[in-house]
């Protein structure tokens, strides 16, 4: 017998209610693999309610028939008497095997409600729904008729950026819909074929615009960046308030074109169901932009990997506000912690928190956010899991781990620019410098409009002593963000780095006295100019140019301070055997006195140290929080008075080690310096040497900050190797001459020994 043979004999075999149960559990097994398919697969979404109404459809059909071909339940008439002849034809008539009896169930209604035409119709209708079904799927690759997607369409291209522009609000709270448009922003970032444009390049062309202050968001403005930018789409939303319920709205639209591409409207019934309409949206928007429906499928919901609490999400959206917008880290971690408050497993608050604590220095705090993060890393996306590892290993200085984090960020989303740039810079901290160019220039690649990413490079390249491309760097970074002065001026300081002086002086004063130039650019040559002066042993000049600066451009207490504090600093390195140095404390704390900064009082706290009050240098630690256990990315300002502290209370071998595990993403070598003067008090003149020469042999663009120590490197050194018969000594002797030949007069007894020094080894010069 075939297998449909046997299937319709099976159904002759039945009563009504064995045919309904039987019907019932096939059908919920039905709708159970169309789940999975639709989830698994990616199958469209109103496939599960197809085939329900289809099983729906279907059981009036099969009931009908069973009661056609079987009777009501409790008849005796049995299965066999009633077999479709089509599949079952009677034997020839015997008298001890007559055929079957007639009955009405015979009749033209039995023959119509057979069980063959009814498993038929089942099989056709379903054949359809996946005829239909594929042909959808078919369609929409193909970018064909209304379900096709913009990607296969060609309005799009797989990793084009879309602007989103701030939600209007229509009769509604306009803190609702800036929560719903960042709410809407964190959900569309997870589009695997688009990419959402960030804050950090919004503000770049803001720069190029012009406009310093950041203004609203509007569809307008988002508009004009999107042109300048080369930005394809932008989307634009409304969140309209109807008595207690709100209707969120959103468009995406062709930047040159202005068309609508797609529409979208959601309805919410309250505040709190904004999150859940948003989820809606934001999901609708990704799969027509072409983004696998698999993927979408499998993503958790928005409410799951942000907060259920709208006011938490209110402190969290204000919170990337103040950081990204206003610039004000701390007040974004005062509005992450309520956020967390509010919803103690708020993980992307936890992860934003040891972000911001990283950024400014503070690994202990970072360490510390980002295992509170990780700790509820099932609310957090796969991308915000993998950035949550990085900060946690990089506060750590786990460079292997970090590393292994970022590439997986990049592995979800190759164009993920932090990953590539923060892959580049750790892998400059472990010295694979290959790799780490490899990633900048990736970076650059993915986003040719953020000038950070070609600073990056050009510190970069500065390190590894390629110094006209390095310029070219910083002149591609200047040409993108003119109004910025990191690249501008750093573009200058970098002959100085090459050992031509006179050319970055003269490219700083340029800068200063230009009246175009602007007032960021100005006070950072300013500065520049007066760090280069100290370099040189003209440290008078340089304190009377700093305040003829500071009175000119209305400077702040705590600028004034660090003058203070330089000058401090500077008489305790050059004149180590001062038999005084505690007489400079009294003038450190009348200075500090005059501004509360968390800055200022770590660097009196090393001043203190150094000058040889550990107790001073405690209380400043502990007022600027600074007082726990070191991480290795402590700042140098930290982990300087961390050491002088050891140094004053004589442990010599703690303060060296304390200082020579500092890691720097900008200055490799600026702990040197005091390294070399710790192992000259330990009397182990090769260490110092070494500790000299590494840091000679490390340029930087930051150097310039810590070089004033230079001349007195080239003095000791120039007497180490001079002892040693080292032909070498004269270098450093003449080296030290050139830096200090315009020093201030108390400086020039010390070049007139060293050029002594320097004509006995050179009796002929």
């Amino acid at each position: 017998m075939s297998a449909w043979r046997r299937v319709v004999s099976e159904a002759h075999r039945r009563s009504l209610w064995q045919v309904l149960g039987i019907y019932l559990m096939g059908s919920w097994i039905g709708f159970q693999v169309v789940l999975g398919l639709v989830e698994g697969i990616g199958l469209p979404v109103w496939l599960p309610g197809l085939a329900a109404a289809l099983f729906v459809i279907g059981l009036p059909i099969v009931l009908a028939t069973a009661f056609v071909q079987e009777g009501l339940p409790g008849s005796d008439a049995r299965a066999a008497e009633t077999l479709d002849p089509a599949l079952f034809p009677t034997r020839d008539a015997h008298p001890s095997n007559p055929g079957p009896v007639s009955s009405p169930r015979n009749s033209r209604l039995s023959s119509f409600l057979t069980w063959r035409r009814a498993i038929a119709a089942g099989v056709a209708a379903f054949t359809l729904l996946g005829v239909i079904t594929a042909s959808w799927l078919v369609l929409r690759a193909l970018g064909m008729g209304p379900m096709a997607s913009l990607l296969a369409a060609a309005e799009l291209a797989e990793n084009d950026r879309v602007l989103i522009a701030e939600f209007e609000p229509r009769g509604a709270d306009s803190t609702l819909a800036a929560v719903v448009t960042d709410a809407f922003r964190i959900d569309f970032a997870r589009s695997t074929v688009v990419r959402s444009v960030t804050t950090a390049e919004i503000q770049d062309v803001l720069r190029r615009m012009g406009l310093t202050q950041a203004p609203r968001l509007n569809a307008e403005l988002a508009r004009e960046i999107a042109l300048r930018d080369g930005i394809h789409t932008y989307v634009t939303g409304e969140v309209t308030g109807t008595g207690s319920s709100f209707v969120v709205t959103a468009r995406l639209i062709g930047t040159t074109s202005g068309e609508v591409l797609v529409a979208l409207r959601e309805r919410a019934r309250d505040e709190d169901d904004l999150i859940v309409a948003v989820d809606r949206i934001s999901t609708t928007l990704r799969e027509r932009t072409g983004e696998s429906l698999r993927t979408i499928r499998r993503a958790a919901p928005l409410a799951k990997v942000t907060t259920p609490s709208m006011e938490a999400l209110q402190a969290y959206t204000q919170a990337l506000r103040a950081s990204s917008w206003e610039g004000n880290p701390q007040r974004a971690i005062e509005l992450h912690e309520e956020a967390v408050r509010l919803d103690t497993s708020f993980a992307a608050a936890h992860r934003a928190i040891a972000v911001t604590w990283y950024n400014r220095g503070n690994a202990d705090r970072a360490i510390e956010s980002a295992e509170r993060a990780l700790r509820f890393s099932d609310r957090l996306t796969e991308i915000e899991r993998a950035s949550a590892q990085s900060t946690l290993h990089l506060a750590r200085a786990e460079f292997g781990d970090a590393a292994a984090a970022l590439e997986r960020m990049i592995t979800l989303e190759p164009t993920h620019f932090a990953a590539l740039n923060n892959l580049a810079l750790v892998y400059d901290a472990m010295h694979d410098h290959e790799r780490a160019e490899v990633f900048f220039r990736r970076s650059i690649a993915v986003d040719t409009g953020r000038f950070f990413a070609y600073t990056n490079l050009g510190e970069h390249l500065v390190l590894r002593g390629r110094f006209e491309e390095a310029e070219q760097a910083f002149r591609d970074a200047a040409v993108r963000a003119p109004q910025s002065a990191w690249p501008v001026v750093s573009l200058a300081v970098v002959p100085y780095v090459a050992g031509d002086i006179a050319e970055a002086e003269s490219r700083l004063r340029r800068l200063l006295q230009d009246p175009s130039s602007p007032l960021a650019v100005q006070r950072r040559a300013a500065q520049q100019l007066y760090l280069l002066q100290r370099a040189r042993g003209e440290f008078d000049a340089a304190a009377r140019f700093a305040r003829m600066q500071l009175s000119g451009a209305g400077g702040s207490a705590e600028e004034e301070v660090y003058i203070e504090l330089d000058n401090i600093m500077t008489d305790l390195f050059l004149h180590a055997t001062s038999a005084e140095p505690r007489r400079h404390i009294a003038a450190l704390k009348a200075a500090v006195s005059r501004t509360d900064s968390e800055n200022v009082l770590v660097d009196a706290a090393a001043a203190c140290a150094w000058a040889g009050d550990a107790a001073c240098a405690r209380e400043y630690l502990s007022r600027a929080g600074a007082s726990g256990v070191l991480r290795p990315w402590s700042t140098l300002g930290t982990r300087s008075a961390h050491a002088g502290i050891a140094r004053a209370e004589g442990d010599l071998a703690r303060a060296a080690e304390v200082l020579r595990s500092l890691r720097s993403a900008t200055c490799r070598a600026c702990e040197a310096p005091f390294v070399g003067r710790i192992f000259e008090e330990m009397n182990e003149p090769d260490s110092a040497a070494a500790a000299y020469e590494r840091y000679i042999a490390t340029p930087s663009v930051d150097r310039i900050w810590t070089d004033f120590t230079l001349p007195v490197m080239h003095e000791w050194l120039g007497r180490y190797y001079e002892e040693r018969n080292d032909p070498r000594a004269a270098g450093h002797y003449a080296r030290m001459i050139e830096l200090w030949d315009g020093a201030d007069a108390d400086l020039q007894p010390r070049v007139a020994a060293v050029r002594e020094r320097l004509g006995r080894l050179q009796p002929d010069r």
